[in-house]
């Protein structure tokens, strides 16, 4: 069933950026996957200056910094719903300043 889901998302995000405008695409592949699989690696309890010495821009640095101002969650249902909420908190945030960088 996990597959599943997996793969449904997988499908429903590759469907979504093939209709996406390029502000769009930016913040699906910078706020959310990017915050996604940080909060993956933060949830996995993956130390900060380890995961800080593998990025190159300022942009990463900073969900590295927001993502590890969360407590790792101790049941893996948890870890899931957090890595989403954050993930989507990134995303929200990016259509937020593409949008007031337009008016």
């Amino acid at each position: 069933m996990k597959s599943t889901i997996v793969i449904f998302a997988l499908f429903v995000t590759l469907s979504f950026q093939a209709f996406a405008t390029d502000e769009q695409e930016h913040c699906i592949k910078a706020g959310y996957n990017l915050a996604y699989v940080i909060m993956q690696l933060r949830q996995a309890d993956y130390p900060l200056p380890e995961m800080l010495s593998k990025v190159d821009t300022r942009l990463e640095q900073l969900i590295i910094n927001e993502a590890y101002t969360y407590p790792v969650m101790n049941l893996d249902k948890n870890k899931e719903k957090v890595q989403k909420e954050f993930a989507e908190k990134m995303y929200m945030s990016c259509m937020r300043v593409l949008s007031q960088s337009q008016e």
